[in-house]
């Protein structure tokens, strides 16, 4: 049975993927900062499955942290990568502490990137393979209040758009799952609680976006939106005049400015 890599595994929708790869006899290859977490992990997946699940501790948010994990890997055989690792935090640009948005710029992007060249070379090699890069309905709108975290998720869509388009022809697929609010803890680790975008109806469960991104995975999806009131706000926002689409994501995210 196949290997998935995936990042970010210790909680949220790398967790929950996890367990829906480990159900369906993937083995699985689970990396975060927090060891005790993942091995708890780790332990559920192999006794209830029946599958190997390799605990890496690693942190991915500095420069040469991706090619750490690769040198950790060796020439260990991945057939999927979920990139999932990832932060944001809410709060005006000038006031944010630069180191911070820089180890976000570094997490959200540089090391995404670094492990799909990485793993997409491979699979490429190997005959086949999946990646899936996880963006977030903010890749479709500017983000007056979260401007740094914005610009990451849309780097993630509009990278893995073309990614898939180029690696399709050697039977790499990469799917760049986009979910909106999602009930995760991460308005709370992002200081955005309390804000609209958080509220129902755009709220949504962390199992209805597991079965979602799942199911993505296993139908080769390209660009995947969850959930039908989120798609409708991506595409009205696309259509709107740049002023009103700033407007709308800052309200929504509480940013009066």
């Amino acid at each position: 049975m196949s290997t998935a890599l995936i990042t970010g595994a210790s909680n949220g929708i790398g967790l929950e993927l996890a367990r829906r790869l480990a159900a369906d006899g993937h083995d699985v290859i689970l990396v975060a900062r927090s060891v005790d977490k993942l091995q708890a992990l780790a332990d559920e997946l192999g006794g209830r499955h029946g599958i190997r699940a390799e605990v890496i501790g690693q942190d991915l948010g500095y420069e040469g942290a991706a090619q750490e994990l690769v040198d950790k890997l060796g020439d260990r055989r991945v057939d999927m990568l979920i990139n999932n690792a990832g932060f944001g935090e809410f709060g005006t640009f000038i006031e944010a502490d630069i180191k911070r948005l820089n180890q976000m710029i570094q997490l959200n992007v540089a090391t995404l990137t670094a492990l799909a060249h990485a793993f997409g070379r491979r699979m490429a090699a190997q005959g086949g393979g999946q990646i899936l890069n996880v963006a977030s309905i903010a890749a479709f709108m500017p983000g007056p209040g979260a401007a740094v975290y914005y610009a990451s998720k849309a780097y993630v869509l509009s990278f893995s758009d073309a990614l898939d388009f180029e690696l399709r022809g050697k039977n790499v697929r990469v799917t760049t799952l986009c979910p909106g609010p999602t009930d995760t803890g991460f308005a709370t680790a992002a200081n955005a609680e309390g804000s609209a975008a958080f509220r129902w109806p755009l709220l949504a469960s962390l199992d209805s976006l597991a079965d979602y991104a799942y199911d993505s995975l296993k139908a080769k999806r390209g660009i995947s939106v969850h959930r039908w009131l989120i798609k409708l706000m991506a595409f009205s926002v696309r259509l709107s005049p740049r002023f009103l689409a700033n407007y709308i994501s800052a309200r929504s995210i509480g940013f009066k400015g």
